[in-house]
């Protein structure tokens, strides 16, 4: 970097009128969806309720301000906890602590009517054009539908249709494996001072090094969170849609004090060839990149994680048949009536467990479990326990109290097993024969014992009271004891998944299981059908004992 230059720009009164660029970043990456992803387009279309997201050449688009909002909300979430919210226009304290987080300084502050302390964004975050997959669909057609918790049917009467328009859709999809061009320009300049700015120079440096410290330190953490799968992406995914990863970076820093620098970002090496320039191209590690660049040591890049999650991944066999019925797609004309739903994995279809199905049933044994140890006046207790873990089952437009679920669901692989057409025919109840037209085939997936399913379930911390630092928020023990719960049921097979339980199917078992809560692990193994625990049975207890207290 030229010292000379730089000591120009920091001592000099142009910067309290413009901006004085010193240094540029590029940064380049290749993302890879592990799920299925849906970008939409904002409105319905003519064949599906909610279409993608497609440029002018049919291919798919990831917008740059989704990235950006994504990015955004995971850098704060690390930095203050799940759940904070936005300071309000009239606190004025509040806001003065957002200003000084990370996240407003990567990604810039909003100005108010009353506020001249806005500033835009340092960092620029470009639409990321996309490519299908080379083998396999481009897109997967799903169709969703809100259960009745009482029936624990899809169906509703003539009179209620029109009341309940809108819980049966249908999305389109982007199938895993399809790559988008992430595109990053971090701008480095001279940090404001303000009109009473000091003019030492000893002061300017260091506010200039602290401040572009702070910059590549807060890129390094999100773009570090988005390579390892931390952040996802598009709607739905606290579903299990949207995961993705970072496979490959490129970065390039321009030193723009530099007549070189200078010319090799205008030309963007094209027309500068012999430029003097540094490339460091890593898998998946971008921190080291720009270590490497900036001269900072990777450890002091690092950012401490104040989110406080609970977190379980639970290993199922499948002992009967799973049935999760794929309502759309089927294009062989001689596929069965229903068919097990399936999705993309590295160019071959694979039967899944969608995490709304997962969700789904969690919910419903959730409430279940829960009104039936508050007992029959608990129901106002019950909701709102329930509500606040899943978020509200319905939205109502006057309803500002609307939240996202603080559950996350992944989307699980079924792996082992085979999948057989089974015939069956409906039974008239009066005369015991079969009934005309009612003879149908299904093709669900038998897993015999030698099917396996993983679920893998994340708690988010609720919302805290204030944004003092001692106030971070942690997941509730009523809810770890909820999950425990849930999981008792899955694991014995007592709570069933996917469609057509009552003849069977959806019946697990568990396997294995690890709960981590608080730093804190526990582990749960099916030993010769004997349940081996390790860690404190008294804490995990004291979890459930929670939530009778709760809810009673």
């Amino acid at each position: 970097m030229n010292e000379m230059r730089l000591a120009e720009l920091l001592q000099g009164d142009g910067r309290r009128t413009h901006r004085a660029i010193v240094e540029r970043w590029v940064i380049r990456g290749q993302l890879v969806l592990q799920t299925a992803a849906h970008f939409g387009a904002g409105e319905a279309g003519d064949y599906t309720d909610m279409p993608l997201l497609l440029d002018e050449r049919g291919q798919p688009l990831l917008p740059g301000t989704s990235i950006a909002g994504a990015l955004r909300n995971a850098l704060r979430e690390r930095q203050l906890g799940d759940g904070t919210p936005l300071p309000k226009d009239d606190h004025k304290a509040e806001q003065q602590e957002e200003r000084r987080l990370m996240s407003t300084r990567l990604f810039g502050f909003y100005q108010g009517d009353d506020d001249d302390e806005g500033h835009q964004s340092p960092l620029i975050v470009e639409d990321a054009p996309g490519r299908a997959p080379a083998r396999g669909d481009r897109f997967e057609l799903r169709d969703g539908v809100a259960i009745d918790g009482k029936t624990r049917t899809a169906a509703v009467s003539p009179d209620e249709a029109k009341k309940e328009r809108g819980k049966k859709f249908d999305m389109e999809l982007l199938a895993a494996g399809t790559t988008f061009d992430l595109g990053f320009e971090l701008i480095v300049s001279v940090p404001y001072t303000g009109p009473n700015g000091d003019s030492a120079s000893s002061n300017h440096n260091a506010r200039f090094s602290d401040h572009r410290h702070e910059l590549l330190r807060a890129l390094a953490t999100t773009l570090g969170a988005l390579e390892r799968g931390e952040i996802t992406l598009g709607a739905r995914k606290r579903r299990g849609f949207g995961q993705c990863l970072v496979k490959e970076w490129a970065v390039r820093r321009y030193d723009l004090t530099t007549r070189d620098g200078l010319l090799a970002w205008l030309a963007r090496e094209r027309d500068y060839p012999n430029a003097p320039r540094v490339t460091a191209k890593q898998e998946a590690r971008v921190a080291d990149a720009i270590a490497a660049l900036s001269g900072i040591p990777a450890a002091e890049l690092a950012m401490d994680d104040n989110r406080r999650r609970v977190s379980l991944q639970a290993n199922f066999a499948v002992e009967s048949s799973l049935l999760i019925r794929a309502g759309m797609g089927q294009e062989d004309q001689d596929a069965p009536d229903m068919v097990h739903l399936h999705s993309w994995r590295d160019g071959h279809s694979v039967p899944i467990v969608a995490g709304t199905s997962w969700a789904g049933v969690l919910r419903h044994r959730a409430v279940k479990i829960a009104k039936t140890l508050g007992g029959p006046e608990a129901d106002d207790r019950v909701k709102s326990l329930i509500d606040c873990l899943f978020g509200p089952a319905e939205i109502k437009k006057e309803d500002k109290s609307a939240r996202a679920s603080r559950l996350s669901v992944h989307e699980s692989t079924v792996t082992g097993g085979r999948e057989l057409v089974q015939t069956r025919v409906r039974i008239d109840r009066f005369t015991g024969g079969a009934l005309d037209t009612g003879l149908f085939d299904e093709q669900p997936h038998f897993g015999a014992g030698e099917a396996a399913v993983e679920l893998s379930i994340e708690i988010r911390s609720p919302a805290p009271q204030s944004l003092r630092e001692d106030d971070k928020p942690v997941v509730p023990a009523a809810e770890v004891g909820l999950l425990l719960l849930l999981l008792k049921d899955l694991w014995t097979g007592d709570l069933r998944v996917g469609g057509e339980a009552s003849v069977g199917r959806g019946v697990l078992s568990g396997r294995s299981a690890v709960l981590t809560v608080g730093g804190e692990t526990y582990r749960f193994t099916d030993e010769a059908g004997k349940l081996v625990v390790e860690g404190d049975r008294k804490v995990l207890q004291g979890y459930v004992d929670a939530l009778v207290k709760k809810v009673e």
